[in-house]
């Protein structure tokens, strides 16, 4: 009887581990997949029409925040679809809000270097915030661009100090 049951369970995973192969194009999930094509990962050459559709599988499915951070890649890039600066911040926006720390720097980039005239302060102290938590995660992509912020900001602040006569 146990060795029934042990084969009808070999029997179901093999099943299932076929199915998933051709369900994710040979990868074990929708975001290997995602991940694999973006970059030409894993012998596979890069793919942003593949990239585009296993990203949002990977965002839609399996909730998938890096899978996410990807897909607005590829709409920042525009990579595999037209290029939407909203919908990339949209969706750095979603996996900034799930703590992916590459999504909250892409997400500060937009609303202070890429398009800031579209964002008032109240937004461009948020998007700031979310870059320094993303700091203080270790991130170091976020350290230098918080540099680069705070750089910018002391040379401003001395540009609008009056001069000594």
């Amino acid at each position: 009887m146990n060795r029934l049951i042990f084969a009808v369970c070999c029997f179901i995973t093999c099943s299932i581990n076929a199915a998933s192969d051709k369900m994710f194009d040979g990868f074990d999930s929708a975001h290997d997949a995602c991940y694999a094509y973006s970059y030409g990962y894993k012998g596979v050459e890069k793919d942003y029409a593949k990239a585009f559709k296993w990203c949002g599988i990977g965002h839609e499915i399996e909730k998938n925040n890096s899978s996410t951070t990807l897909l607005a890649e590829l709409y920042f890039f525009g990579y595999g679809v037209d290029k939407d600066l909203k919908m990339a911040l949209d969706l750095y926006a979603a996996a900034t809000f799930s703590g992916h720390n590459h999504a909250a720097s892409m997400f500060y980039y937009i609303v202070h270097i890429e398009i800031p005239e579209q964002f008032n302060a109240e937004q461009k102290a948020f998007a700031l915030k979310m870059l320094k938590l993303a700091v203080e995660s270790g991130y170091d992509k976020a350290k230098s661009l918080l540099d680069n912020h705070e750089s910018n900001t002391a040379q401003l602040e001395n540009k609008q100090l009056p001069k000594k006569i």
